[in-house]
This record gives C-alpha cells, sequence and structure tokens, in this order.
C-alpha cells in the first residue's frame, strides 16, 4: 500500500516536472538543465516502487540513443539542447514498450503547437509601422516584450511543450498500469 502511494507521488511530480517543462519553454524557450536532472533524478524510485516490472535496461539503452541523437540534431541546428536532455530523459521514462505512444504523442503536439505558431504569424492583424512604433506595438500589433509574439516572429518552436505532453501520455499509461 505505502509502495503504491509512493509511485504515485513519484509520477505526479514527474508529471508536475514536465508542466514546468513546457510552461518555461512555451515562456522563454529554455528548459533549465535542472528540470531533465530533477525528472531524471526520479526514475529510480519509479523502478524500485512500481508494481510492474520495468526494464530499466532497455530504457537506459534507449535513453543513450536518443540523448545521442538529440546532440547530433542539437550541433545541426535543428534542436535546442534542453530539448534533446528532456528528450532523453522522457524516453528514459518511456521505455522500450511506451516509446511508440511518446513519439506519437511528442510529435502530434509539436505538429499542432508549429501550425498555431504559423497560424498566429500570419493572422494577427497588421497595422501601420508607425502607429504601432508609437504605441509600443510592433508591425504586428503586439507589445514589444510580448515573448510569445516574439518567437512567432522568430519561428522558434518551444518543442518542450510538446515533449512535455508526450511525457504526460507516458505518466498516464505508467498510472494505468499499475
Amino acid at each position: 500500500m505505502l509502495s503504491s502511494v509512493v509511485h504515485l507521488l513519484i509520477i505526479a511530480s514527474y508529471a508536475g516536472l514536465l508542466l514546468y517543462a513546457a510552461a518555461q519553454d512555451m515562456l522563454t524557450l529554455k528548459l533549465p538543465n535542472r528540470l531533465s536532472l530533477a525528472i531524471l533524478l526520479l526514475y529510480p524510485g519509479h523502478v524500485l516502487v512500481s508494481a510492474t516490472p520495468i526494464d530499466w535496461q532497455g530504457s537506459l539503452v534507449l535513453a543513450g540513443l536518443v540523448l545521442a541523437g538529440g546532440i547530433f540534431c542539437f550541433f545541426m541546428g535543428w534542436a535546442g539542447g534542453g530539448d534533446a536532455k528532456l528528450f532523453a530523459v522522457v524516453s528514459l521514462w518511456a521505455g522500450p514498450a511506451l516509446f511508440p505512444v511518446f513519439l506519437l504523442i511528442t510529435g502530434v503536439s509539436g505538429g499542432l503547437i508549429a501550425g498555431a505558431m504559423l497560424a498566429r504569424r500570419h493572422l494577427a492583424p497588421r497595422v501601420a509601422p508607425r502607429w504601432a512604433a508609437a504605441h509600443g506595438l510592433s508591425a504586428a500589433g503586439v507589445p514589444h516584450d510580448d515573448p510569445v509574439a516574439k518567437r512567432a516572429a522568430q519561428m522558434s518552436l518551444p518543442y518542450g511543450a510538446a515533449i512535455a505532453l508526450g511525457g504526460l501520455a507516458v505518466a498516464v499509461s505508467l498510472l494505468m498500469q499499475g
């Protein structure tokens, strides 16, 4: 009984950290290392108190391969370093069994976020540049200090939010397993 409560608290903490990571990435386009580290440090507790057996060896191999791929993507300029680390640590939690679900939810979420950003960028009302500047707005009619508007203008994708959604699907699956 106690181990099931502890396991529930560990998974709830994992989910809470993912929600925080999603919010951080949406607001700042940064994923602090401490978030990925905290999620990583929860994993041994999950392995020790889970009611179902966990293929932790397979999970470690998978996470290592994902991290290597993430580092490659980072050096190619295709992904941020925080995204690569978060993706690897959530892959650890997903393990080989839940990795396909994690990939699917993350990919669909990333596509929806990208679509929403494109829609905001192209559907935002345009205002005369001089009037906008006089009123502290960008040419798109949004405040200069609006981080979401800046991100939309730069087209930087907060993919950590998509990774977090995929990770939340993993958390739900883990809870359903017991």
